[in-house]
């Protein structure tokens, strides 16, 4: 989704990758409980510290498990564009 793409390109790294490696046994995590775990809301996309607040609030938006909460494509490109303007100089 569109908030992934703008997680990796925030954090340059692939999405979940802090949280895919191990579990608290050390054993890598398979694919599939990563998906689940993101299809229950319990894993979310993430953003650097320095990433303005409206786009953290887009791509967080973008991947609501909840699809009432996610904006149309025309939505995100106007949130996008006014975040642009506004906040990144």
């Amino acid at each position: 989704s569109f908030g992934v793409v703008l997680s990796e390109i925030d954090v340059h790294t692939l999405p979940y990758s802090k949280r895919k490696n191990r579990d608290s046994n050390g054993k890598l995590l398979p694919d599939a409980l990563i998906l689940q775990q993101v299809a229950m809301g319990k894993l979310q996309v993430d953003f650097s510290e320095t990433t303005p607040e409206s786009l953290v609030e887009l791509g967080k938006l973008c991947v609501s498990v909840d699809p009432n909460l996610r904006p149309t494509a025309a939505e995100a490109m106007y949130r996008l564009q006014i975040a642009l303007t506004h906040e990144i100089d």
